[in-house]
């Protein structure tokens, strides 16, 4: 399988949209900690959890050719971000502490920013990949992908960071994979049923069984089947006649440009929102999503008219 063009093709509109539902995605999972009522709060967790297998087969379907050129994206962020949230968290609580900083680096007790982690350590092994999978057919690609879905359902969670990227391997590689083919009507029926009964059965599960902490982590299959099942809908999107020119192409760049962005800003602002509240009622939650994603989104536009910012590509 060649992919030599991969970092030479122009992104894909489905690529867009998935980074866009990604974001709300995330917005939506954090909001549901916050609300009071169980039952809206498992909800919300069932239909978002897949964010960030999402953002990571994104990362795959655009995985560069160039190292050094990926991890120039992916550092200069996670060097100005993680110091950000760890003394803001740290400092409140007078828990600045040489321990803490190495549970930081060795543990990744970063909250949402370990996906940084994530991002880094599949980037180092990029060139491998690359390599690898020129010498595949896709058959045999997709066979790579299911022996590392496995590993991933199978994977008991470790706090190290040097072992996050193992439940992702898979979903980096569908979203490489995905970009080399195209989705069969037969194909896409199935993933819509899965994609409701995914999370029909993961909303079950969660309900009776929530002290399994396995429910939540993303090598599950459950989750899996859901994520998967959903970038699978955004891509054949894609292939609908005109469908993508129903929404203004420069929105849709703004809003896909500035993903990263709301990602990192969006527990800020939540907590600016709330003033420390510790609960919502359920049915203030749709508001406060779009409220914060919204503000996430301006306070992330115009953070990259800073020069600074914008040169070294922060957020």
């Amino acid at each position: 399988m060649n992919t030599n063009s991969q970092a030479h093709q122009p992104e894909q509109p489905w690529i867009h949209f998935a980074r866009i539902l990604g974001s709300l995605a995330v917005v939506s999972l954090h909001v549901s900690a916050l609300v009071s009522e169980t039952w809206m709060r498992w909800i919300l967790v069932a239909i978002s959890i897949w964010a960030v297998p999402v953002f990571t087969m994104v990362s795959g379907a655009l995985m560069p050719t160039n190292l050094m050129h990926r991890l120039g994206r992916i550092l200069p962020p996670a060097l100005i971000w993680i110091p950000f949230y760890y003394f803001s968290a740290h400092w409140q609580q007078n828990l600045l502490s040489a321990k803490s900083i190495i549970d930081v680096l060795l543990l990744g007790q970063v909250g949402h920013l370990y996906y940084f982690f994530i991002l880094f350590e599949l980037a180092l092994l990029t060139p491998f990949l690359h390599q690898l999978i020129s010498e595949l057919t896709s058959r045999s690609l997709l066979i790579l992908i299911t022996i590392f879905a496995l590993i991933g359902f199978f994977w008991k969670s470790s706090q190290l960071t040097v072992t996050y990227f193992i439940p992702y391997l898979s979903y980096y590689l569908i979203g490489f994979y995905l970009t080399k083919i195209k989705i069969s009507s037969k194909v896409l029926m199935i993933c819509q049923i899965g994609f409701w009964i995914s999370t029909l059965l993961l909303l079950t599960s969660i309900w009776f069984f929530q002290a399994n902490s396995y429910l939540f982590q993303h090598g599950n299959p459950l989750i899996f089947c859901l994520a998967v099942s959903a970038v699978i809908i955004i891509k054949t999107s894609s292939q609908i006649k005109n469908f993508f020119q129903l929404f203004p192409p420069h929105l849709i760049r703004v809003l896909a440009d500035s993903t990263l962005g709301i990602y990192i800003l969006h527990p800020f602002v939540l907590n600016l929102i709330l003033f420390q509240k510790p609960h919502i009622f359920w049915y203030l939650t749709p508001l406060l999503i779009l409220v914060t994603f919204a503000i996430s989104l301006f306070a992330t536009i115009i953070l990259k008219k800073f020069l600074f910012i914008k040169s070294y590509k922060l957020i």
